[in-house]
């Protein structure tokens, strides 16, 4: 029994291992776990290209909110005592202007394009 047992554990074959996406040059490990480190640096920036556009549109979301909600003259309710159209409600002081929206849009543009060719350049390297 034991010898059956012995015999079984010394002849189990390896399992094969999963090949990287850039493939192996030889059979052996080290080569797979490079192909896999790789992968991985490649997967990595592409979860750090993820954030990034994630924190970039919530960025340009809340500036575009803050701006929508300020009131500007002229655009409030009629004033019944004036008889004519009056802002009852005056902007805050350091209010987001529209201005302020398009160029941070313009920003998040730029930042979107030097990230992505940062990670490409990096992911190139590896």
């Amino acid at each position: 029994m034991i010898q059956e047992i012995m015999f079984l554990i010394v002849n189990c074959a390896l399992p094969t291992p999963v090949t990287p996406t850039s493939g192996v040059t030889r059979d052996d490990w080290l080569s797979y776990v490079l192909g896999w480190a790789d992968d991985t640096v490649t997967a990595l920036s592409l979860v750090i290209a993820m954030f990034v556009f994630l924190f970039t549109s919530w960025s340009l979301l809340v500036k575009f909110n803050e701006a929508r909600q300020v009131r500007r003259p002229y655009g409030g309710k009629k004033s019944i005592s004036l008889g004519h159209w009056a802002d009852v409600r005056t902007p805050k002081k350091g209010a987001t202007e529209w201005g302020e929206v398009g160029l941070l849009a313009i920003l998040n543009g730029c930042l979107l394009v030097v990230i992505v060719y940062l990670l490409s350049q990096m992911v190139n390297i590896v």
